[in-house]
């Protein structure tokens, strides 16, 4: 089983990143895709699921997102991260001025990646509008990024991490949505065992 935490601060290699899904002696069976979010992958992602949250977003200003993930529940909102203004994560974010069930990933935090399979047999799948690299993902405005910033629970400043190994290994996000690992995934992870069966 692969220890997550690990890549909090440096990419898996290509090499790596093959081997955990073409090793026969691991659980094919219960193979699924992390991403690890914040300064790592230059990512964070905004976790909609409840009746209501993509209107009450939009309404906010919210703009509607180049990359997302379609889930089991509602859809996984990526955009670029933004060292002027780091974002950790937290919960129930606030949204035109109401709680609603938003949830943010930032640094520290991971999201069940686009090829993974949930337990009611939903394939996450990743939308996208046009064709453009993970990298160029655009942040969120600042005047809402620093509305989730001050929410968020990251306590001390964020450190961009020295990136270490093939920038290329970002190629796991497209992996993620390749018909490789489409044949390598077959049953899903149930809610609460996400972090012992991710990669």
């Amino acid at each position: 089983m692969v220890k997550w935490s690990e890549f909090q601060t440096r990419r898996p290699t290509d090499r790596e990143v093959r081997s955990w899904f073409e090793d026969l002696r691991g659980p094919r069976d219960l193979r699924n895709i992390g991403i690890a979010l914040g300064p790592i992958s230059g990512c964070i992602v905004i976790d909609v699921d409840a009746q209501g949250a993509l209107g009450a977003l939009r309404d906010d200003g919210y703009p509607d997102p180049l990359k997302y993930v379609q889930t089991a529940r509602g859809e996984h909102w990526y955009y670029g991260w933004d060292e002027q203004h780091p974002i950790g994560n937290k919960a129930k974010i606030t949204v035109g001025g109401a709680r609603v069930p938003v949830d943010v990933r930032g640094h520290g935090g991971y999201v069940v990646g686009p090829g993974s399979l949930h337990e009611s047999g939903h394939v996450y799948t990743l939308k996208a509008e046009g064709d453009f690299a993970w990298a160029d993902l655009p942040a969120l405005p600042p005047h809402l990024a620093m509305k989730i910033e001050k929410q968020s629970e990251l306590a001390v400043k964020v450190w961009a991490p020295k990136i270490e190994g093939n920038d290329k290994a970002l190629a796991v996000i497209d992996l993620c949505a390749s018909g490789m690992t489409k044949s390598l995934l077959t049953k899903g992870a149930k809610a609460g065992e996400r972090n012992d069966r991710v990669y």
